[in-house]
C-alpha cells in the first residue's frame, strides 16, 4: 500500500512502538490513506468544489529561493495597537478587536499587500518584494496565549486577530509558496487536546465530559506528585529554558456546568476557582506535566506563568493526529511544513530526551507517510542545535529519509562574530562543515525572530571568543537582551541573545543621525552577514523585522519576555517611515532584494543549486610580497550543479568556478588566490588565460550611484602577470561574485 517502502513502515513502526502497537498504527494509516485517495477521487469528478489556486513547487531546483519569515500580525491596520501583544496590553487588544473597534484591513491582508504592492528600485527595475520572496513563512498564526504564537490553542483555526482562512488563501492565489507551522514538540494547556488529556486523568466516571475526554488518555505525560521522577534523571535532561522541566498542574470542576478545567500552576497559590465555578468548584486533582519550555513561575507573584504542555509521541494516537493537522495545512495552502523543536519530540526520564533515536524513527514515519499523501510537501526540521546535530535530520540514507530540509542558525552567529572581529577565519570553519546533503540542504537564517542562536556558534568559536561575542552584543550601541538553557548535568549556558538582525549587527540609530561615512559602513557591513550567509547554498531566510533594518523595540508597558524587543508590530505610518528615502530600511530592503534577484542570474544560478558540490572555503593572501594569510576577507568557492556532486577536493576538474567574496573588515582589502585553488593542474599546465569578471556588482548598484554618497568604493578583480593567480581588491564591507572562466586562446579574453 505504501509502495517500496511498505515493509519499512511496518518495521519502523513496530520499533517505536511494540509489535501489537505498531500494526495497530499502520493498520490506521492505510485507514487514512485510503480516505485520502476517495477525496482525491472525488475532487477529480467534482473539479468545482476545490479553490482554483496557483500552484507553487519546492524542489531540489529551487530550494535557494529566498524565504521571508514574517509573523501574521507583522503589518497591523491603522488603529490596532503597535505593541508586540506584551502581557499587559493583551486583554485590552483583544477587547479592542472583539468588540466595538473594528478595520478596514486584517494584518494577513497589510502583509500581502506588502508583498503584492510594495514597489521598490532594484537595480535600476522597480519590483515588489513577492518578486523576490516566493516564499513566505508564515509564523504560527493560530490562536495562541504566550510565546508570540508557539503556545498553540488550537492547530486548526485563525487567529480573529490575524484575519481568516480566506486572508491565508489569497497569498497562495497571488503565486506565494507558503511555510506553515506546526508546532509539534507543545501545545497551550488551553489547547482542547492537552485540556482533554489532563482531565481524563482525574475526571470521575459520573462526571459529563468523561466518554468524552478518554481517547485523550496519555496525551501528555504526566506523574502524580509522589510519582516524579528521582532529581538525578531530571539533571540528565537537556533544556532550551533554565526552568524546571515538570510543572505543576490542577484539574477543577464546575457542578453548575458539569464540566472540567486543568490549569498550571498549584492552586492555592492561584486562588483562581472562581473561574471555573464560582464557591461550587472541586479540586479533583493535581500533579506534575512535562513542560520542556517551561517559563516558570512570576517572582513577584509566585504564579505559574508556563502555559506550553509537551505532546506525548508514545502514545500512537498522538501520532495519527498529528499527521491529520499536517494534511489539514496541506490542504489550506501549505507547500512547507516547518516542524517546531522537533528534536525534543521523543521522551525518555534517564535520557537527555533530545535527539533520541526514536524521534529520528518518527520522522522516517513522517516521510514515507507524507511522500504519499502529498508527494510535493517539504517538510522542514527545526532543530536549534550546533551544527553537527542537523544532517541526521535529513535520514540516515536511501530508504531512511527524515526531512527535506534543516534549520541553520549558525551563519548569523558566525557571520556577525566574523564582521565585528574582522576576520572570516571562524566562519570558514563553518563552510568545511557545511557539506550538502543526497538533494538536501539548509533553510540559512539570515536573522531570526528569536534573536541571534549563541549555543550553536559555541561548537565553532573557542569559549574567549564566544565570551567576547556575548559581550559585544550585550553592551552599547547594541544592548541585546540574553536567555538561557540548561545543559544535561544542570549548567546554565547562553542560548540566545536578542535584538533586532540590525540592532545585532549596527546597534539602534537613524540614517539621519549618522556620518556619511558611517550610512555606508553600516548598511555594507548588513548585507556582508547577508552575503557570506549565501556561501552555505541554502535557501535564504530572512526575518521581516530584519529586512527592514528596525531598531529594538521597548514597549511603554514593558517587556513580557526578551524576545519582544525584536518582534514589533508595525502601523502604516511607521511602515512609511521606516522605508522611506533616507533611511537604512529603504536601503536595506533595496539591498537584499538585490543580492536574492542575483541568486537566480543566469551566469550564477546554477552555482547555489543545492546539486552543485560542497562549497571549498579558500584562504586569501595578501598582495604585498609577504603572501601572508588575509583572515580579513572570505573566499568560498562555489563550482556549479554540472561538476561532479560530493567532492570536497581543491583540484575538482571544471571549466568555471564561482568565487564569493566577502570582506569582513573595515579597510579596503587586496588579496590573491593561487589558480591552483581554482583549476586543476592539467588544466593549468595548458598555460590556458583565465576570464575573471565581477558578476553582483553590489557596490556599484548600491552605494555609487546613490545621491547621497560622493565617496567611491573600489572592487576589481584581474590576473598578474604570469596568469598564475587572481587578484582581488574589495572595498570596506564589500562583497562580489566572481565567476572565472578557463579561455582557450588569448582571443577568448
Amino acid at each position: 500500500m505504501w509502495g517500496t517502502k511498505n515493509n519499512i513502515l511496518i518495521e519502523t513502526l513496530q520499533t517505536i512502538y511494540g509489535m501489537d502497537n505498531g500494526t495497530t498504527c499502520y493498520n490506521a494509516l492505510c485507514q487514512l490513506l485510503k480516505e485520502r485517495q476517495n477525496q482525491d477521487e472525488e475532487q477529480t469528478r467534482n473539479p468545482n468544489k476545490k479553490r482554483k489556486t496557483k500552484q507553487v513547487l519546492v524542489n531540489e531546483t529551487n530550494y535557494n529561493t529566498p524565504c521571508l519569515i514574517a509573523y501574521a500580525d507583522s503589518l497591523i491596520p491603522k488603529g490596532m495597537s503597535s505593541h508586540a501583544t506584551p502581557r499587559k496590553i493583551k486583554q485590552r487588544l483583544t477587547s479592542n478587536l472583539h468588540n466595538n473597534n473594528t478595520f478596514d484591513t486584517t494584518p494577513l491582508q497589510n502583509l500581502r499587500k506588502f508583498l503584492s504592492n510594495k514597489q521598490i528600485n532594484v537595480g535600476g527595475e522597480t519590483i515588489s518584494p513577492g518578486s523576490i520572496f516566493q516564499l513566505l513563512h508564515i509564523l504560527p498564526f493560530y490562536p495562541w496565549d504566550t510565546d508570540r504564537g508557539f503556545s498553540v490553542k488550537d492547530y486548526r483555526k485563525v487567529d480573529p486577530r490575524n484575519g481568516s482562512w480566506n486572508d491565508v488563501l489569497e497569498f497562495v492565489d497571488d503565486g506565494i509558496g507558503l511555510m506553515f507551522d506546526f508546532v509539534a514538540n507543545h501545545a497551550s494547556v488551553d489547547n482542547p487536546l492537552i485540556q482533554a488529556s489532563l482531565i481524563q486523568r482525574h475526571i470521575k466516571d459520573n462526571m459529563g465530559e468523561y466518554e468524552k475526554v478518554q481517547p485523550y488518555k496519555d496525551f501528555v505525560i504526566a506523574y502524580a506528585k509522589d510519582q516524579k521522577p528521582s532529581d538525578e534523571d531530571i539533571l540528565k535532561l537537556a533544556r532550551p529554558r533554565p526552568n524546571p522541566v515538570l510543572t505543576s498542574y490542577y484539574v477543577l470542576y464546575d457542578q453548575n456546568t458539569d464540566t472540567c478545567v486543568a490549569k498550571l500552576g498549584d492552586p492555592e497559590i492561584d486562588n483562581n476557582r472562581d473561574d471555573s465555578g464560582g464557591e461550587k468548584s472541586t479540586l479533583l486533582g493535581t500533579g506534575l506535566v512535562w513542560t520542556t519550555f517551561s517559563r516558570g513561575k512570576n517572582e513577584e507573584t509566585g504564579k505559574e506563568e508556563t502555559r506550553q504542555v509537551d505532546l506525548n509521541f508514545s502514545n500512537i494516537n498522538v501520532l495519527m493526529e498529528v499527521v491529520k493537522i499536517l494534511l489539514f495545512y496541506i490542504e489550506k495552502g501549505a507547500v512547507l511544513v516547518r516542524l517546531d523543536a522537533i528534536g525534543y519530540i521523543w521522551k525518555e526520564i534517564g535520557s537527555t530526551s533530545l535527539h533520541e533515536e526514536k524521534a529520528h524513527l518518527l520522522l522516517e514515519v513522517l516521510r514515507i507517510v507524507m511522500e504519499k499523501l502529498s508527494p510535493s510537501t517539504v517538510v522542514v526540521a527545526e532543530v536549534n542545535e550546533p551544527n553537527s546535530k542537523l544532517l541526521p535530520y535529513l535520514g540516515r540514507g536511501k530508504g531512511h529519509e527524515e526531512c527535506d530540509m534543516v534549520y541553520q542558525f549558525a551563519s548569523y552567529a558566525m557571520a556577525t562574530h566574523a564582521v565585528l572581529r574582522e576576520s572570516s577565519e571562524w566562519y570558514r570553519s563553518l563552510v568545511n562543515i557545511s557539506a550538502q546533503f543526497r538533494g538536501c540542504q539548509y533553510v540559512t537564517l539570515l536573522g531570526s525572530h528569536d534573536g541571534m542562536a549563541m549555543k550553536q556558534a559555541g561548537e565553532l568559536l573557542p569559549s574567549d571568543e564566544l565570551s567576547w561575542l556575548g559581550m559585544k552584543l550585550s553592551d552599547a550601541p547594541r544592548n541585546c537582551l540574553v536567555n538561557y538553557a540548561t545543559k544535561p548535568g544542570g549548567k546554565k549556558i547562553v542560548y540566545e541573545c536578542c535584538g533586532t538582525p540590525w540592532a545585532i549587527i549596527n546597534g539602534d540609530g537613524e540614517m539621519k543621525d549618522d556620518t556619511m561615512d558611517l550610512r555606508v559602513m553600516k548598511l555594507a557591513r548588513y548585507l556582508a552577514v547577508v552575503g557570506a550567509g549565501l556561501s552555505l547554498r541554502g535557501m535564504p531566510a530572512i526575518y521581516f523585522n530584519g529586512l527592514l533594518c528596525s531598531s529594538n523595540f521597548r514597549p511603554n508597558e514593558g517587556l513580557d519576555e526578551n524576545r519582544t524587543i525584536l518582534r514589533q508590530r508595525i502601523d502604516p505610518t511607521q511602515l512609511q517611515s521606516l522605508t522611506e528615502h533616507g533611511t537604512y530600511g529603504n536601503q536595506g530592503i533595496k539591498g537584499i532584494m538585490y543580492l536574492f534577484k542575483m541568486l537566480n542570474h543566469p551566469d550564477v544560478k546554477t552555482h547555489f543549486m543545492s546539486s552543485a558540490p560542497d562549497p571549498i572555503p579558500l584562504v586569501a593572501q595578501t598582495h604585498d610580497g609577504t603572501r601572508e594569510k588575509n583572515e580579513k576577507v572570505l573566499c568560498v568557492r562555489l563550482d556549479d550543479s554540472s561538476s561532479s556532486s560530493n567532492n570536497n577536493n581543491n583540484n575538482v576538474a571544471v571549466s568555471t568556478t564561482l568565487l564569493l567574496v566577502v570582506n569582513m573588515s573595515t579597510t579596503q582589502q587586496k588579496v590573491i588566490l593561487s589558480n591552483t585553488l581554482l583549476f586543476n593542474d592539467d588544466m593549468m599546465q595548458q598555460q590556458q588565460q583565465m576570464i575573471a569578471r565581477d558578476i553582483l556588482k553590489l557596490d556599484e548598484e548600491m552605494f555609487i550611484g546613490d545621491d547621497d554618497n560622493d565617496k567611491k568604493r573600489s572592487n576589481t578583480v584581474s590576473f598578474d602577470a604570469n596568469n598564475s593567480s587572481i587578484v582581488i581588491d574589495v572595498a570596506p564591507y564589500g562583497q562580489m561574485w566572481i565567476k572565472v572562466e578557463k579561455g582557450n586562446s588569448k582571443n577568448d579574453l
